[in-house]
């Protein structure tokens, strides 16, 4: 990322990832579109500077699910990277890279690392 790249972010999304956009990110001049991915129509929020969608499907706590099929759709189309936080899956449950997106994480002291939440 660079300075004036925009991200579109779900509204619903880890604290921690929270912090870096806010606290991190936008010092360096990376600009953020908090947005309930699951319901609103994301296409509508891409700027000419936007240049990926980082959601967290399931959501925790809220528990909000994003089609990520339908969004990798759109992603593509706008040539956006979709990013996913599939912490909450896990790969054993859900596997977003199948169904369009481009980049994963997911946190290792969680599910992935055998913990428990």
């Amino acid at each position: 990322m660079n300075t004036g790249d925009h991200l579109i972010v779900d509204a619903d999304l880890y604290g921690g990832s929270i912090r870096l956009f806010n606290h991190v990110s936008e010092k360096n001049g990376i600009e953020f579109s908090s947005v309930d991915c699951y319901k609103e129509n994301v296409a509508g929020y891409i700027r000419e500077n936007t240049k990926a969608v980082y959601i967290e499907t399931p959501t925790n706590p809220m528990m909000n699910v994003t089609d990520i099929k339908a969004l990798a759709e759109i992603t593509k189309e706008h040539n956006l990277l979709l990013i996913i936080d599939n912490t909450f899956l896990s790969p054993y449950f859900q596997n977003p890279l199948d169904l369009g997106a481009d980049i994963v994480v997911h946190s290792g002291t969680k599910y992935l690392g055998g913990g428990k939440q």
